[in-house]
């Protein structure tokens, strides 16, 4: 008598139902290991852009004075010792020379809120810190034709508050595949000119 090798049908659906366990966690974890790479892709691309904002927001505040500050919901204007090209100038008596205006406020480009920042240079350099007319503030920049940059995309949020130190919040956040992401920055700054 010869005897068939091979495996009998209990055997076989024993091995058929191991397979799809292991196959079901394997499928889980790789599931699991894109969500957790997208949350952490998403939340590095929120940090980033705002510790970026949150580090030139804070250099211009920090070089700024108090009497040429103005804050407003949603943005703020000051002046600046900087020139256009972001260089450092001081007169013959070692004196700052003030040489702009700088705008921060978020606004929507292309259905994304955005931290913009915008420059205006001041008629005749000054060798004290401008007081800001009426005229200027953050609605004058918004409707100006004045090129800006972009700071931070994604922006729900920027308070400012205090005059000295100045207290600076922002906060991000996205939606990816009905996943809300957020971050907040905070931070206080002195004027030091």
């Amino acid at each position: 008598m010869s005897r068939r090798r091979g495996l009998t049908l209990p055997e076989m659906l024993v091995a058929c139902a191991l397979a799809s366990l292991v196959l079901t966690g394997l499928a889980t974890l790789f599931v699991q290991s894109v969500r957790y790479h997208r949350a952490l892709e998403v939340s590095l691309e929120l940090q980033q852009s705002n510790l970026a904002a949150m580090a030139l927001l804070s250099r211009d505040l920090s070089e700024g004075n108090p009497a040429s500050l103005r804050t407003e919901p949603g943005g703020l204007v000051m002046g600046s010792p900087r020139d256009l090209v972001g260089n450092l100038q001081a007169d013959s008596q070692g004196r700052l020379m003030w040489r702009k205006y700088i705008c921060y406020y978020l606004a929507p480009i292309n259905g994304v809120n955005c931290l913009l920042r915008k420059e205006q240079a001041l008629p005749v350099p000054l060798d004290t810190a401008p007081i800001l007319p009426d005229t200027l503030d953050v609605l004058f920049f918004r409707t100006s034709a004045t090129p800006y940059s972009v700071l931070a995309r994604n922006l729900e949020q920027l308070e400012i508050s205090g005059s000295n130190p100045v207290s600076i919040r922002l906060v991000s956040s996205r939606t990816v595949a009905n996943e809300l992401f957020r971050i907040e920055s905070r931070s206080d700054v002195v004027a030091k000119n």
